[in-house]
């Protein structure tokens, strides 16, 4: 057996050199996985999810996934910081 884990967002891709891996992005996370993805609570994702202002889906009766690239649409639409301050 080995010492390690493999690393689920990674996997081979098949050439010659087994040693190559291939990074592969979630499209979506679970809620705590996309609070911890930018940076907040449960409570704010929650807040964003009703607010529509980050995009999920319901896949069963107790989950909800949010999609990376809305995450990621959200802090970019973010002031930044000196421009957050100054208001």
């Amino acid at each position: 057996m080995s010492a390690h884990a493999p690393n689920p967002q990674a996997m081979p891709i098949d050439n010659p050199s087994r040693d190559a891996l291939v990074s592969i992005r979630p499209r979506v996370l679970a809620k705590r996985e996309a609070a911890k993805y930018i940076g907040c609570g449960l409570t704010k994702i929650d807040e964003l999810i009703g607010a529509q202002k980050i995009a999920a889906k319901r896949i069963s009766k107790t989950k909800v996934v949010v999609f990376v690239d809305s995450l990621d649409a959200y802090l970019d639409a973010l002031p930044n910081a000196r421009e957050a301050k100054q208001q």
